[in-house]
């Protein structure tokens, strides 16, 4: 049996689906989009290549656009974040448009240096619209990458996950910012307990913001 197969799951957070007008409208769209490939493409019969890039360009362009996204649409429920011990798994959809590749990340809770909540940017989406405080789970890795998550996750259960971190990983920071724009986290911070199932990570390396250097004379 595999390491990971191992691992015992501290909790496991599912996405949920904020509406159904994003699905809708992608699919209308699509249906529009493949009624007017018939009228330019079948009907119309380019002659020229000029005119074949073209029809293209305007029918079936958009047609690959609207499909994907609502296809996406159906699956984005499927986004999670795992955490155990050691190990945060996730699968996130992209924010910005839905129909791009979602990420699957494995991601070492030791590896973290900061994390909190931000505001996600404006997602092209109706859904998203009316939820104006919607935030996602932001990780700074040791390595300097920047990683986002929970896009389609409720903010509670985000605000989960930093308890979660700050219980098993106290030398990862959290973000000042964070406190100040969603001053609700800080009373869940106050009351979590530490559960039996988390096991504190304790590194075995310097610190080597805190070590001073000096110079040989």
């Amino acid at each position: 049996m595999s390491k990971k197969e191992n691992e015992e799951i501290v909790r496991l957070i599912k996405a949920q689906r904020f509406g159904w007008f994003d699905f809708i409208l992608n699919t209308f769209f699509s249906i529009i989009m493949i009624t007017t490939i018939y009228i330019v493409i079948a009907l119309s019969q380019p002659d020229t290549l000029t005119d074949w890039i073209l029809a293209m360009i305007t029918t079936i362009l958009p047609l690959l656009f609207f499909a994907n996204r609502a296809f996406n649409e159906l699956f984005y429920t499927k986004d999670y974040v795992k955490i155990t011990n050691e190990m945060m798994y996730s699968r996130s959809t992209p924010l910005l448009t839905t129909g791009l590749r979602p990420k699957i990340r494995e991601i070492p809770i030791r590896e973290i240096k900061k994390y909190g909540v931000s505001k996600i940017p404006r997602k092209l989406s109706i859904d998203m619209f009316k939820l104006k405080r919607k935030a996602m789970l932001v990780l700074v890795l040791k390595s300097g990458e920047s990683v986002l998550l929970g896009g389609y996750i409720d903010n509670q259960k985000l605000f989960e996950i930093v308890a979660i971190i700050q219980q098993i990983y106290p030398k990862a920071r959290l973000s000042k910012p964070t406190l100040t724009a969603y001053p609700e986290l800080n009373e869940i911070l106050k009351v979590a307990k530490p559960s039996k199932k988390l096991k504190q990570i304790k590194d075995d390396e310097v610190d080597l913001d805190s070590v001073e250097v000096r110079r040989r004379r």
